[in-house]
């Protein structure tokens, strides 16, 4: 039994190198997914082919797909090219064996190895609640009197036959199930049980699931995110105006006016033992 670590990529190398090496000892293959267009359309540089040097180390486990073939997207959502480029995972997978495990996540979803090795031999669809970290590695999302997660890693049989896309939207409708508002609640609660009963597998909360380091890099990074990734309601000058997303940043707040609020927090034995290692080496991802 292997297990594949699988995500889509864009510019995030810093937190690639983070994900590499925290999984390292767990992932036995990694399954890179990175497109020459933006989810909004545009060209763009192929970073981590431009920088495959810099994780030499890990050469031989990463499965690089580039995509560069694309379905008609004129006129489509932008949201047509995010589903295809993570479905593109698939393009990865051609050696695998039905007892694999396969996760999916975006590549700032990293989920805790730990409970990758807990649950790497158990049965069903297992769905990854994540503290979520945003601007700065140590910069904690506190909302819901500090207990809130972000639905990430999805973590399957190979066997079950579930796209990379459908194993995506269970942790969309699971996060809709945690919803503070009850009647979005109550309809994901319902889809999670549904879905149960016409699969016949289980879907698992991990509660110590991992970590999602988001809209890292400042300004400057998260204005190229929100020009390209396919939430394209943020790609508005209200939302990219450098001073401003700096001032929102180091008030606690959130740079969509989202109800969320967050503080910076000291490292601690709850962080990845990589990060713990490393400080200095991405001491401007963390603030002091």
């Amino acid at each position: 039994m292997m297990i594949y670590d699988c995500f889509t990529f864009f510019n995030e190398l810093d937190v690639l190198e983070i994900r590499l090496n925290v999984l390292k000892n767990v992932a036995d293959k990694f399954v890179l997914v990175e497109a020459t267009r933006t989810h909004q359309g545009k060209e763009k540089p192929l970073y981590y082919n431009e920088n495959k040097e810099r994780f030499s180390e890990f050469s031989d486990k990463i499965i690089h797909i580039i995509v560069d073939d694309y379905p008609p997207y004129q006129g489509k959502s932008a949201w047509t090219l995010e589903r295809y480029q993570r479905d593109m995972i698939a393009r990865g997978l051609t050696d695998c064996k039905n007892e694999d495990m396969i996760m999916v996540s975006d590549v700032d979803e990293i989920p805790n190895p730990e409970s990758v090795q807990k649950y790497k031999n158990a049965t069903g669809v297992f769905i990854f609640r994540q503290k979520m970290y945003c601007y700065y590695l140590n910069c904690l999302n506190v909302a819901n009197g500090g207990n809130y997660r972000w639905d990430g890693t999805v973590m399957s049989r190979f066997g079950y036959h579930l796209s990379p896309m459908q194993m995506r939207e269970l942790s969309i409708v699971q996060g809709g199930a945690h919803s503070p508002k009850f009647l979005r609640q109550m309809y994901n609660r319902y889809r999670l049980i549904r879905w149960q009963l016409n699969n016949r597998v289980r879907i698992r909360s991990v509660q110590n699931g991992g970590w999602h380091f988001t809209y890292l890099g400042g300004a400057e990074m998260i204005i190229k995110k929100l020009e390209a990734f396919a939430h394209t309601e943020y790609n508005h000058s209200r939302y990219k105006n450098p001073q401003k997303i700096e001032e929102i940043i180091n008030s606690g707040k959130d740079i969509f006016g989202r109800n969320y609020s967050y503080r910076f927090v000291p490292l601690d034995d709850s962080f990845p033992e990589y990060i713990l290692k490393n400080t200095e080496k991405y001491r401007n991802f963390l603030h002091h």
